[in-house]
């Protein structure tokens, strides 16, 4: 499939169309040919590559993570845990996990091949609305509403650091 720009920047992944518009909120419409074969419109904040760029995952209002085959466009997972939108996403270093922030508060450590949530991280006193591993993929960090970022070692699961900001 062919990308192209209108006005916006878009993005087109087989049968997925992402729209980034100015508030940084993407809108997918998709015709699912590999479910239900109804058009749908859902909203999502964030998305990732995996590192092997054979994967993309989006982050859902619908407080879901989704995870599509490249180029096929093929829904391959559905991962399921948070309570609330879930605003951030990020693939470790080796593929093998993923990091999601949400609106409940939480950062969610994701096993890639199961689904299954294997850590939740707590701390936050709002939104969690950014994600990321550390390059080594040992640290979790995480920016959140409360105007903090949040340093946790993914092993053990404790909180390392917290910084405040302005």
């Amino acid at each position: 499939m062919k990308a192209m720009r209108i006005g916006k920047k878009i993005c087109a992944l087989g049968q997925v169309l992402i729209v980034l518009m100015p508030q940084w909120v993407m809108a997918r419409l998709n015709y699912d040919k590999h479910n239900d074969g109804l058009m749908s419109q859902e909203y999502s904040h964030s998305l990732a590559f995996s590192p092997d760029g054979k994967q993309v995952v989006l982050a859902y209002e619908s407080k879901v993570i989704r995870m599509w085959e490249i180029p096929s466009g093929k829904r391959t997972r559905v991962f399921k845990g948070h309570t609330d939108a879930v605003v951030a996403v990020s693939y470790s270093p080796d593929g093998k996990y993923i990091l999601s922030g949400s609106m409940d508060n939480t950062l969610k450590l994701w096993d890639v091949s199961s689904g299954k949530v294997i850590r939740t991280f707590k701390g936050h006193t709002g939104g969690v609305g950014s994600v990321a591993f550390s390059q080594d993929g040992q640290y979790a960090l995480a920016g959140g509403e409360d105007l903090s970022m949040k340093v946790w070692q993914i092993e053990s699961g404790n909180e390392l650091h917290s910084y405040k900001g302005a």
